[in-house]
């Protein structure tokens, strides 16, 4: 007689099969037991042939051992449910197309386990709730699926009986906001669609980056409400930071219409029963070993794959790489030496990071002779391959990404190539601000202050309103520097002296514009940004500093927020060195100085 799993075996697997790449932390979790308990269960799995494992490599995650069905596992499974593989690939994120992109959005999918694993918690320490159904959803979606396009999961709670259904969707910082939109209208198009759920579509957890992300979707969400009147869609908001912090059914989530939090309950929609197509099959008598063999077709077709040049080689990359291809995507035209102080390395290692990153068409190069000592550099930046890649970790649509979110890369002949041309054709402008703000973030660090953020031209541009019209504020960079428990944003403006007096006083008029518009709506003084104007010369920098005063006045704002400086002196004692003017002292003083004053 052959021997069989025990539940509780199989039930790590039922799991596995809804949510790959589960590690045993999140697993654990889930299965309300001990970690030690979970990993036992899982090396014996794998033992047998059930399961496959690798490790987690991202800047933005800790190492740890994901777990997966293996090809074994998956054929087991789809003869124990009696349906065959690729059925069994409609139904659950299971084929190996489906895992080989969930490594590609590694970053995604631990994210998503997480919150998952979160929420059966908050589930099992409740009196009255329990989970219904929880799953990752397939990429490749159905006709007759009853879930959305541009959604992750799908979820049950039941109280009672009372069943509340929802689905998840994972939002990127990187991802722009006309993706968000897209989404949105995926969704609407999806509740008018003859699908299973009729008129009440469940609501759609939306868990968004950042607070400004989360703007975003509330702006985004109310239009598409207002276009859709005859057909609401709910959708409900929390930032990924708050639900993390927190307990996911706490007091979080807030639909677009009001900035409200209330519970998850309290925002789900009850109903008495769910369509038949969104429950799964159980799993019971599987055997105690997974000894499907796996076609020998599907082995050389998987061996054809990796030798293949193509986005799921984000796999492979290390931690190193993947931060190199995340500064040069933002920020263009970095030398070996900008990178390594920017992730902590030395400069060798930087440079073969680099030579393996070109090799593999991730990025480019181009070798320019620096004035300064005559020698020649390379500056850095993104190729199409290294911009494919960071779409798909993303889950955004490559042209997409490349047209509208904020990154720089040669995409010739695709919308978006302007980008990175701009920067090329301002060569000397665009070095400039990438040394000062390298520099910057390098020499804080040792006066012990700690750079939060460095953005980029494009992520710096901020709307704001004036009267009854809106402005926009588009500087040259911005950098956040955290010192003594407090946080403080820079604006950089980089002047090499080739603006017109008139442009000079429009950018300077759009900064004290902003700045009143930031005191009009609540923010302190002592909580406004710092203005840092770097330009080539002493003449130059008094008039700037003239032309900043009578703006700032006339707008009822104090010009102390803003310093000037000179390209030499920056160069030679350092953005936090004592280079910096105040608008009311001719003695230069430090940076940080200021902040203390």
């Amino acid at each position: 007689m052959t021997a069989v799993l025990d539940d509780r075996a199989s039930t790590v697997l039922g799991w596995l099969s809804r949510l790959p790449l589960l590690g045993a932390y999140e697993l654990s979790m889930i299965l309300d037991e001990d970690e030690r308990a979970t990993s036992r269960v899982l090396s014996e799995l794998h033992r047998n042939g059930w399961l496959d494992a690798g490790v987690a490599s991202s800047p933005e995650l800790e190492p740890d051992r994901l777990y997966a069905l293996s090809s074994a596992g998956r054929s087991e499974i789809a003869r124990a449910v009696g349906i065959s593989p690729s059925v069994l690939g409609q139904e659950l994120p299971v084929d190996p197309q489906e895992l080989a992109y969930r490594w590609a959005r590694v970053e995604t999918t631990v994210g998503l386990n997480r919150f998952v694993a979160e929420l059966v918690a908050a589930v099992h320490r409740t009196t009255n709730l329990r989970v219904e159904a929880l799953r990752s959803l397939p990429r490749r979606r159905a006709k007759w699926a009853c879930w959305p396009a541009e959604v992750e999961a799908y979820g049950c709670l039941r109280a009672d009986e009372s069943l509340a259904p929802f689905f998840i969707a994972w939002d990127r910082a990187a991802a722009p906001f006309h993706h968000r939109r897209k989404r949105l209208s995926a969704w609407y198009a999806f509740s008018k669609e003859q699908q299973a759920w009729g008129h009440e579509v469940p609501p759609i957890l939306v868990l968004c980056a950042n607070v400004n992300t989360s703007a975003q979707w509330a702006n985004a969400a109310q239009a598409s409400a207002e276009r859709h009147a005859d057909r609401p869609l709910p959708v409900l908001l929390a930032e990924i930071d708050a639900v993390f912090s927190a307990d996911p059914l706490d007091e979080l989530w807030r639909n677009s219409e009001t900035n409200l939090e209330a519970a998850l309950t309290e925002r789900l929609n009850w109903r008495g029963q769910v369509p038949d197509e969104s429950h799964l099959r159980a799993l019971a008598n599987l055997p105690q070993t997974a000894s499907q063999q796996v076609p020998m077709r599907s082995v050389l077709a998987a061996a054809d794959t990796s030798e293949r040049r193509d986005p799921m080689s984000y796999r492979q990359l290390g931690v190193m790489e993947k931060r190199f291809i995340d500064w040069l995507a933002f920020h263009p035209l970095l030398t070996a030496e900008d990178l390594s102080l920017l992730v902590h390395c030395r400069r060798q290692q930087a440079q073969v990071v680099l030579k393996r990153l070109n090799e593999a068409d991730l990025t480019k190069g181009i070798v320019k002779r620096k004035s300064d000592d005559g020698c020649d550099e390379t500056y850095y930046f993104l190729a199409r391959v290294g911009l494919e890649i960071l779409a798909l970790r993303d889950g955004v649509p490559v042209r997409r990404y490349a047209r509208y979110a904020a990154i720089a890369a040669a995409v010739n002949g695709w919308h978006g190539e302007g980008r990175l041309q701009t920067l090329l054709r301002q060569f000397d402008h665009t070095v400039g601000i990438n040394q000062f703000c390298v520099r910057m973030v390098g020499e804080a660090e040792r006066h012990g202050a700690t750079a939060i953020r460095w953005l980029s031209a494009s992520d710096s541009a901020a709307r704001f309103s004036r009267g009854d019209a809106y402005r926009w504020l588009r500087p040259d960079s911005i950098v956040d520097l955290s010192w003594h428990g407090t946080t403080r944003r820079y604006f950089l403006e980089w002047d090499r002296g080739t603006e017109r007096i008139q442009q000079l006083r429009e950018k300077s008029f759009t900064y004290a514009a902003y700045f009143s518009w930031l005191s009009n709506n609540g923010v302190t003084e002592d909580c406004l940004p710092m203005l840092l104007v770097v330009t080539t010369s002493t003449s130059r920098e008094d008039l700037v500093r003239r032309t900043l005063r009578s703006t700032f006045q006339d707008a009822e704002q104090s010009p102390e927020h803003c310093l000037t400086s000179l390209i030499s002196l920056v160069e030679r004692y350092g953005s936090c060195g004592p280079v910096w003017l105040p608008s009311s002292a001719n003695r230069r003083q430090p940076l940080l100085m200021s902040e203390a004053k």
